[in-house]
């Protein structure tokens, strides 16, 4: 682990909570642990759990290069407390989306409008 050097003594051990929980998820995923539904629900919950009294630019600069379920759960956390994708193509394709509702919205009220003439 080369990020651990760079993890304050006070989150170490979380740290290596995360790191195990992560590195089980990708071998179930990747199929070189045998997935269990159960098990791999119980493990994505124990590492959201785990992930709450993390600081995220920290977690990510530790274990977010190396570890695709903390970049997962990352991304779902900012979602539930935004509403948004982290990623700035979301953010682009929310403003595409609106657009095109608003549109699609303006042109359903005037067929209305002409409806009731």
């Amino acid at each position: 682990m080369r990020s651990r050097k760079t993890v304050p003594a006070d989150l170490s051990s979380k740290h290596l909570f995360i790191a195990h929980l992560a590195e089980k998820l990708q071998a179930m995923e990747a199929g070189r642990l045998h997935l269990e539904p159960l098990a791999y629900r119980v493990h994505v919950r124990m590492l959201t759990r785990a992930l709450a009294g993390y600081p995220e630019a920290q977690l990510e600069q530790a274990l977010g290069g190396s570890h695709s379920a903390v970049r997962e759960a990352l991304a779902n956390r900012f979602f539930a407390d935004t509403g948004h994708l982290k990623e700035l193509s979301g953010i682009r394709s929310r403003r595409t989306v609106k657009g095109q509702a608003d549109r699609l919205m303006a042109r359903l009220r005037g067929n209305r409008a002409v409806e009731r003439d």
